[in-house]
C-alpha cells in the first residue's frame, strides 16, 4: 500500500518549499510566513525537497506481496470469553 501525492499538488508543495528556501533575507512578512527562516530550517527544507523530487510515494509495508502462512513470524491463536476469561 503506498500514499501518494497527485502530480499537480506535488509540483504545488515543490514550488512553494523553494520559494520559501530562496527568500534572499531569510525573512517573510509575518501575513505570509509567520516564521523567520536560519539556517537550519533551510537545511531541512532542502533535504525535504531532494527526498520529494525522488519520491514515488510512502510506502507502508515492507513486502508488497505477504503471505500469512509462510512470512509471519509468529502466529496467535485465542479464544476470547466474556465470562470465562481468556485462554491460548
Amino acid at each position: 500500500m503506498t500514499a501518494k501525492l497527485p502530480p499537480d499538488s506535488k509540483a504545488d508543495l515543490e514550488k512553494w518549499a523553494q520559494e520559501f528556501i530562496n527568500t534572499p533575507s531569510h525573512r517573510r512578512t509575518l501575513h505570509e510566513f509567520h516564521i523567520y527562516i536560519n539556517v537550519s530550517i533551510k537545511s531541512d527544507l532542502s533535504w525535504f525537497l531532494r527526498h520529494l523530487r525522488e519520491s514515488n510515494g510512502v510506502l507502508f509495508f515492507e513486502a508488497l506481496d505477504w503471505n500469512p502462512l509462510t512470512d509471519a513470524d509468529l502466529t496467535i491463536y485465542c479464544d476470547a470469553s466474556l465470562r470465562l476469561g481468556m485462554g491460548f
